[in-house]
């Protein structure tokens, strides 16, 4: 079975190699399904390409490895080198001429012919790839939108439809918040999310100084975490955001009811310096922000304590509609179905109900998250993977399936055991 790699190649946050964990997902997997019967393709951007090769040597020298060079320049240059044209090329929905007439659509067409893979796994959004490997199975990775706040939880998302528009979690909502066999399971379910969360804060140093924060901060308003990703990625700015990263704090603010106020928690990559967040302040009577140490990948721990979450694309969407918050996705991304995307909804918005959110920790739980250890470093773990995805004629519909879930598997996905 030959297994196509495709890591975004274009430079973002100006490193070549910011991508670099995606090109270790895959030397982990082809590391650890050496003796399966996979071939494997890598593409990607030069840079990352000399990432991945450390594990190469032993699968080329049995004709198991192949890799081609993209070119990333080349890439941006039909789009007169503006990356954030090119992100929205990737989360749009191209035809057949204009991927003919760029150089990224000729490159996959390209793959398709020379590689010819029987599996495609990308590790972003891309509606190219989508469109070129139409009639081919395909799973997209990323890290799963499940509690993170301690890495031996850290799970992996195997996404059989899409990376962000089209994922599973976007294109079939319907089935995935009816996906519980029994609706009286979902307080158990849900008692295990809340346990977890329990047992997160009493580990964490920053919960203590957190809600001494929030309580004399609150003032008897609503607060609603703005959740923050760094501006210079595929996730802002194909996403829908053509603002810099002040201008769409304030434009929340702007919108943000009566009664409400922001809390702007910041990716670990990137923060905006403190005359900024300053300069907001004297501006919006409605905004907070976190003190320095607080600020920064503190979300997960910051839902338990508030009203409600904003965001464009972030994965902390899930975590704050599990948790039963209401919760507003303003761009293009895999938990879109969430909200109107209006700010100014955020009062009427209604949360998931106990069912709904039970249905989704259930999906989750089965074959979409994994432990990253084992999707990644387990003994052919990946290899048997791929093989029950391609032999199944609709991925998507055994993703859905809920035959051999059990809430053990809830149990087993939050670490619980």
């Amino acid at each position: 079975m030959r297994v196509l790699f495709y890591i975004e190649p274009v430079i973002f946050r100006r490193n070549p190699l910011m991508l670099y964990p995606h090109a270790d997902w895959c030397t982990w997997i082809m590391g650890n399904n050496q003796d399966s019967a996979l071939e494997f393709h890598v593409a990607t951007s030069r840079p990352l390409l000399g990432h991945v090769n450390y594990v190469a040597p032993s699968l080329a020298a049995r004709n198991r490895y192949g890799s081609t060079p993209l070119p990333p320049q080349t890439f941006l240059a039909d789009f007169d080198f503006d990356r954030a044209r090119y992100c929205r090329f990737l989360y749009g929905e191209p035809s057949e001429a204009e991927i003919e007439a760029t150089a990224v659509g000729r490159a996959m067409l390209d793959l398709r012919r020379a590689v010819a893979p029987d599996i495609v796994v990308g590790t972003a959004q891309n509606a190219v790839l989508e469109a070129v490997f139409h009639d081919r199975p395909k799973l997209f990775i990323e890290q799963a939108p499940l509690p993170r706040k301690q890495r031996s939880r850290l799970s992996m998302a195997l996404d059989p439809c899409g990376h962000q528009r089209n994922s599973i979690l976007n294109s079939l909502t319907a089935q995935i918040l009816d996906f519980l066999p029994d609706e009286a399971l979902a307080p158990e379910i849900m008692s295990m999310w809340d346990a977890q969360a329990r047992a997160v804060a009493e580990a964490d140093p920053a919960v203590a100084p957190l809600r001494e924060w929030v309580k004399a901060n609150k003032g008897g308003q609503k607060l609603a975490i703005l959740a923050l990703q760094p501006p210079d990625w595929l996730s802002y700015e194909g996403a829908g955001a053509t603002q810099r990263l002040e201008d769409l704090i304030a434009k929340w603010l702007t919108h943000l009811p009566t009664g409400w106020i922001g809390v702007p928690t910041y990716h670990v990559d990137h923060k905006l310096p403190t005359a900024v967040e300053a300069a907001l302040t004297e501006e919006f009577r409605n905004v907070r922000f976190l003190p320095e140490g607080l600020s920064s990948g503190q979300s997960e721990l910051l839902v338990a304590m508030v009203d409600g979450l904003v965001t464009l694309s972030s994965t902390s969407a899930a975590f704050s509609a599990l948790s039963g918050l209401p919760t507003v996705v303003t761009g293009a991304s895999a938990f879109s179905w969430l909200s109107s995307g209006k700010v100014e909804e955020i009062d009427s918005h209604v949360p998931l109900s106990l069912h709904h959110r039970g249905s989704l920790l259930a999906f989750l739980s089965h074959r979409f998250a994994w432990p990253a250890n084992q999707i990644l470093a387990g003994h052919n773990v990946f290899a048997n993977f791929l093989t029950e995805t391609v032999a199944t004629t609709n991925p998507a519909e055994w993703c859905l399936d809920p035959a051999g879930w059990s809430p053990e598997s809830v149990r087993h996905a939050l670490a619980l055991q």
